[in-house]
């Protein structure tokens, strides 16, 4: 679930049981309330807009906010999940994406017509 406040919350969507309580019409969830998120992450200004799993490393997570930053995530750090927080576009970023050849290579987009790709294990590639 992705949240005004800059955060969202991780649910696990292949038990129903656990993830919501309510009614499902046509394949949407309709009426009802979610239950208690397997985590919850902070560490966007605004919004949260555009979110990627990586297939290469499992537990890598991306996001994309309206403050114009993308995070990356380790879901496997349970007291530090919060890797690295990226401030490299003029307006919000409306897409991550992984690569799906090489672990390590992330990409973003953004408003301000840009798209950046970064190496995440060469300090050059992170802005300072």
């Amino acid at each position: 679930q992705i949240a005004a406040d800059g955060g969202f919350r991780l649910f696990d969507a292949r038990n129903p049981k656990l993830s919501h309580v309510g009614k499902w019409k046509q394949g949407k969830f309709v009426e009802g309330q979610w239950n208690i998120p397997l985590h919850v992450f902070t560490g966007h200004d605004l919004g949260v807009r555009s979110i990627a799993f990586s297939e290469l490393a499992p537990g890598q997570l991306l996001t994309g906010s309206y403050d114009m930053s993308i995070a990356l995530w380790d879901l496997n750090n349970n007291t530090e999940p919060l890797v690295a927080h990226l401030e490299h576009h003029q307006e919000f970023v409306h897409g991550v994406a992984w690569s799906p050849f090489e672990k390590s290579r992330i990409a973003s987009c953004s408003w301000d017509e840009s798209v950046a790709t970064l190496d995440i294990r060469l300090k050059r590639d992170l802005p300072q």
